[in-house]
């Protein structure tokens, strides 16, 4: 780190480091660790080849080399698996059965995955976005602080059908949460009461929001998930869907995005409401509190 113009190992200076910008550390392209892979090469956004350190303390890695790909649509990651050109490969749920029938190819799950997966809402959105169509409860827009009224954010959440994703998105590999705080850590809470699918109550909610200028003119607005995400883009087409069928008035546009533009929109305030997950840095509840 000190080398590379990063931390200089001081207590003093090491919190102005942490959660930096995307590709703003000095170590970002940089190989930096004494682990039993070193790094061979790295081309953004298509794959990572590691090559086995013969220097490493511990035992030697199994394999010489491994490449990681980045493949987002599962049409194309599927063939590479049933091809051959690949040894192991992430399944979406809704394609494990087809999988499972292939000759030759083993499917491992009910692995526990600390990972999370829900919809965020932007309080104070940039007011320059484009997602947010007039920028004014017009009907065909939102005003940048839309979701900061308590009543629309709990009218989406009663308008999610979570059982249907649950079992048919999901195909059961899954469950609700009803905190950031997800099943196999400490302080995971299944206790706790959630919302459940209840359009009563989310038409209560938003014909109640903005002092009923909501429910009168309606709203436009536009949905961001991962480029990739197949069940996520069914979470956000249920959420669609629900909202339509409670006023014709709502409208949802759904969009799709790679990861780091993901990202990037997040810290500048530019997505309204977007689908997005967390997989644990490291197993404990501080990583999902505060990701």
């Amino acid at each position: 780190c000190i080398e590379n113009g990063d931390w200089d190992g001081t207590e003093e200076s090491y919190e102005t480091l942490n959660n930096p910008f995307p590709g703003g550390s000095p170590i970002h392209s940089k190989s930096n660790g004494t682990g039993p892979f070193m790094l061979e090469h790295w081309i953004p956004g298509n794959e990572i080849s590691l090559v086995r350190n013969d220097n490493y303390w511990g035992a030697p890695a199994s394999f010489e080399r491994v490449i990681t790909r980045i493949v987002y649509e599962w049409s194309e990651r599927g063939l590479m698996l049933y091809s051959g050109d690949v040894d192991c490969a992430v399944i979406p749920t809704g394609e494990i059965e087809e999988v499972r029938e292939m000759p030759g190819i083993l499917v491992y799950e009910d692995l526990l995955t600390l990972t999370n997966q829900a919809f965020f809402f932007q309080f104070d959105i940039d007011p320059t976005s484009t997602l947010i169509g007039s920028g004014q409860l017009d009907g065909n827009g939102i005003p940048a602080n839309f979701f900061s009224d308590i009543d629309v954010r709990k009218g989406f959440a009663y308008a999610f059908d979570w059982d249907t994703y649950i079992h048919d998105a999901m195909r059961g590999y899954g469950e609700q949460i009803s905190s950031p705080i997800v099943k196999g850590i400490p302080y995971y809470k299944p206790e706790w009461p959630g919302y459940e699918l209840d359009l009563a109550k989310a038409e209560g909610h938003l014909k109640a929001a903005w002092d009923g200028l909501l429910w009168e003119n309606g709203f436009e607005v536009t949905l961001v998930y991962g480029l990739g995400d197949i069940t996520g883009k069914i979470a956000c087409e249920i959420l669609q869907s629900n909202l339509f069928e409670i006023n014709p008035l709502f409208r949802i546009n759904l969009q799709l995005m790679s990861w780091p533009t993901m990202i990037n929109e997040m810290q500048l305030g530019g997505l309204p409401m977007y689908l997005n997950g967390w997989t644990a840095d490291y197993p404990d509840p501080h990583n999902f509190v505060f990701p």
